[in-house]
């Protein structure tokens, strides 16, 4: 679920960040051309390696019909760096939304990357018996249960819908009302 919070955030920093940075001429398409480049690494790759993984949900073919839509993939970059080389901290930064940044997206880094800390709360107990020295013992009857991130998603697609309406307005009946 740390995962699915992690996009919804890196979407709507991006949009964010795209409408600050509207007044480049070309802000859209460089964005687009990021992620095509991003796509045709994965399809060099799959081109040198083979199908090795001929189950994967990654559809190889495809992606590089994805990556040709526009122009043929011999003129697009595969730019190794963040787009518009800031990186996701710095683009938190400069849309005004730090906060979220380093109290939500820095967590869920943790659980996408499989680190310690993430093992740690999700799977393993403190045992009770003062003796044992509260040691971690593994959660093998699923006692753990991690807050959910619905209320995190909530907040984010508000400030999502939050930034269409003042772009675009839509009608009133559409609006959450707070409880």
């Amino acid at each position: 679920m740390a995962y699915n919070f992690k996009c919804h955030f890196i979407h709507f920093l991006l949009a964010k960040y795209i409408l600050r940075e509207s007044e480049k001429p070309n802000i859209w398409e460089e964005y687009q051309y990021y992620g095509l480049g991003q796509f045709k690494l994965i399809t060099e790759r799959y081109e040198d390696t083979g199908d090795i993984y001929p189950n994967s949900h990654v559809e190889y073919k495809y992606l590089n019909l994805i990556v040709e839509e526009y122009k043929s993939k011999d003129f697009i970059d595969m730019d190794l760096k963040y787009f518009d080389r800031h990186n996701i901290k710095t683009k938190a930064e400069m849309v005004g939304e730090l906060n979220l940044y380093k109290h939500l997206y820095d967590y869920d880094s943790i659980y996408e990357h499989g680190l310690w800390g993430a093992i740690r709360e999700s799977s393993l107990l403190k045992c009770n018996t003062a003796s044992h020295q509260f040691q971690c013992v593994p959660d093998i009857e699923n006692q753990q249960k991690l807050k959910s991130v619905w209320h995190d998603c909530q907040l984010l697609m508000q400030e999502t819908l939050n930034i269409l309406k003042k772009l675009y307005g839509y009608p009133s009946h559409l609006e959450v009302k707070d409880k």
